[in-house]
């Protein structure tokens, strides 16, 4: 399947300490949430309980270990089973009931997470996840006052923690017991001052919700203050706002200030899909008037926090307390469309596709993120090997929406990354069809057909797609390199293929391919010392690879390393490269090289080598 595109520029701030995850290794953790307010700050370190002595199991080994394996595996429907029965031969194993509450949890299902909650609710030292767990039960039965009842002790734990105040008092919303408006200080702990950006957000939506909307109003103008790093969400909940109470000009504003922000309007998605800002901004009047607001229930409204703490677990890598966070917001909100494509796209990142498909595959049709679901989900069946069904899928789409270009885009990467590219070819041209106005965003398309145009022998018009792409973004380093070393492989225009490929290094020194293209283009006009340093380099990131190998030997033939040049080529034979190749490297290693054509040793570039810049010694994506 094509690179997981990153769906989501998430610029909440908010540091924290989660430790959710570490149910599965049988062991309590810190602290199971974020717990740091301030974003500045390092994660505070408070320690673990100390492990209690280990005891004999009273369950059977086998299904434990076998738990845990589907578990490591991500079969967690077989964890589960094998888990439970466990638990069932040990049922106060709490060590084991910590185990199912993740796993449970992580597939969504709270109900039965919230029965291992309650059972570990006993235990003095029990993680706050618990509480929050059965908060969010009871939160989404509507009984508000359990809800807070639950989250009491974690309060009594915790210190320090934002995210508790938050829940709190939209529980508190939920039994309409907010009296006056919230300010910072009624959510900050006891003696801090400084108020984390993403609390402003959520302030407006209490206040919203609760009826204070000049508090409202005033929170929601410190959370947009600066569009450049204020979350979608924020803008889309400030637009909501100001559309509902008529406020024209604000929203106008709003728009200009988030339009200049971010020109391509990007929406979070991995495409220039303004549609989403352009439904948000434009309503109608009559819109204005039925429309109710973004967060209009305290289910909602917890879910939306839950959502910034997943956001924030996101962005550190956490990606099981992300998943845990996801599914509760879900719980209690079932038609949240960005969680739904944050928790696919963490599932995607994992390699569950048939379990990002279903999350994909259950946004709303009326959600403006419906067309990018689509498209992932169809990635998502066709890296479960059934590309056909996916082509169906995104074959429909087509039909239905003629003058949408991403479904032929995706059909173009589908068709691509199973080597159909004469028809990978046709659905980028029908994308590009469809484009009324090409803007820089639009090089990957052609970059995308020029490959594909490459692999069936037509390069003209590859050559043509690479330049148009180029035309739209001069500063693509990937392009910039396909084309120089298209060149030089083809011994045209030596010079500007140098050229390019510098300008593509000077943009990503640290790429492997890119240095091991200036080595070939120092290597095809005739700087044999410089091609041996470059592909030098670049066989340090790319050990692995064949072409680098195969390059390096020729460069240690040609400098009269032969012995060494051989070593190469044999090192390029075994990590197996297309049959073409393979013949012409059998050939070298019987028959050697000829001294380079005369015709092809152009003059060297006066700045030595070795004054050029050294690449960052860290792998590059291929």
């Amino acid at each position: 399947m094509p690179p997981s595109r990153s769906l989501f520029l998430i610029a909440v701030s908010l540091v924290g300490l989660y430790g959710a995850a570490a149910f599965a290794e049988g062991k309590p953790s810190a602290s199971a949430v974020p717990a740091a307010a301030d974003a500045e700050a390092p994660v505070p370190d408070i320690g673990a309980p100390a492990e209690a002595k280990p005891e004999r199991p009273a369950y059977s080994s086998g299904d434990f270990l076998s738990g845990r394996f589907a578990g490591v595996a991500g079969d967690r429907a077989s964890a589960i089973a094998y888990l439970e029965q466990a638990l069932s031969e040990d049922p106060q194993n709490h060590a084991l009931a910590g185990q199912l509450l993740v796993l449970y949890l992580s597939v969504g299902d709270i109900p039965k997470a919230a029965e291992r909650a309650r059972q570990l609710q006993a235990d003095a030292d029990h993680e706050r996840i618990v509480d929050l767990v059965l908060a969010v039960e009871a939160a989404h039965d509507g009984q508000f006052a359990e809800g807070e009842k639950a989250l009491r002790n974690a309060f009594s734990q915790a210190k320090g923690v934002i995210w508790l105040p938050l829940l709190q008092a939209w529980l508190k919303a939920g039994r309409n017991e907010l009296k006056k408006p919230l300010q910072p200080a009624d959510i900050l702990p006891e003696g801090e001052t400084k108020a984390p950006p993403f609390l402003a957000y959520h302030l407006a939506l209490l206040n919203d919700f609760a009826g204070f909307p000049e508090m409202a109003a005033t929170q929601y103008a410190l959370a947009v203050a600066d569009p450049q790093k204020a979350p979608f969400r924020a803008i889309e909940a400030a637009a909501d706002f100001y559309r509902r109470h008529g406020e024209n000009n604000k929203l106008a504003a709003l728009k200009l200030a988030y339009t200049a922000a971010h020109p391509q309007m990007s929406m979070l998605m991995d495409s220039d899909d303004a549609s989403q800002m352009a439904a948000l901004m434009n309503a109608h009047e009559e819109e204005r008037q039925s429309t109710p607001a973004l967060i209009n229930t305290p289910q909602a409204g917890l879910a939306e926090v839950l959502f910034t703490m997943a956001s924030v677990l996101y962005s550190a890598e956490a990606a099981q307390d992300t998943i845990l966070y996801l599914r509760m917001a879900l719980y209690l909100r079932q038609d949240f469309s960005l969680a739904q494509l944050l928790l696919g796209n963490v599932l995607e990142n994992e390699g569950d596709f048939a379990g990002a498909a279903a999350v994909y595959g259950a946004v709303n049709p009326k959600s403006p993120l419906f067309s990018r679901a689509l498209l992932r989900k169809a990635y998502m069946v066709e890296a479960q090997g059934k590309t056909e069904e996916a082509i169906k899928m995104l074959d429909a789409r087509a039909a239905a929406h003629s003058d949408e270009y991403d479904t032929y885009v995706v059909k173009g990467d589908l068709l691509r990354n199973r080597s159909r590219f004469a028809e990978a070819a046709e659905a980028y041209s029908q994308a590009l069809a469809r484009i009324n106005e090409r803007e820089p965003q639009h090089w990957s398309i052609f970059f995308a057909r020029a490959t594909c145009f490459d692999r069936i022998g037509r390069w003209e018009q590859t050559e043509s797609d690479l330049r148009e792409a180029l035309k739209l973004d001069p500063n693509q380093p990937e392009v910039l390199n396909y084309l120089g070393f298209s060149l030089l492989e083809r011994n045209q225009r030596l010079e500007e293929a140098r050229e390019l490929i510098e300008q593509a290094y000077a943009l990503q020194p640290d790429s492997a391919q890119i240095i091991d293209s200036m080595g070939w283009a120092h290597y095809k006009t005739g700087d044999i010392d410089g091609a041996v340093q470059f592909l030098e380099q670049a066989i340090e990131l790319l050990p692995s690879d064949a072409t680098v190998n195969d390059h390096l030997g020729d460069a240690y033939w040609q400098a009269g390393r032969k012995t060494e040049a051989r070593y190469q080529w044999q090192q390029a034979l075994s990590f197996k490269p297309e049959p073409k190749e393979e013949a012409v490297i059998r050939r070298k290693l019987k028959e050697g090289l000829p001294p380079l054509p005369a015709a092809s040793v152009a003059e060297k570039k006066t700045q030595p080598v070795a004054e050029q810049a050294e690449p960052k010694e860290e792998n590059a994506a291929p």
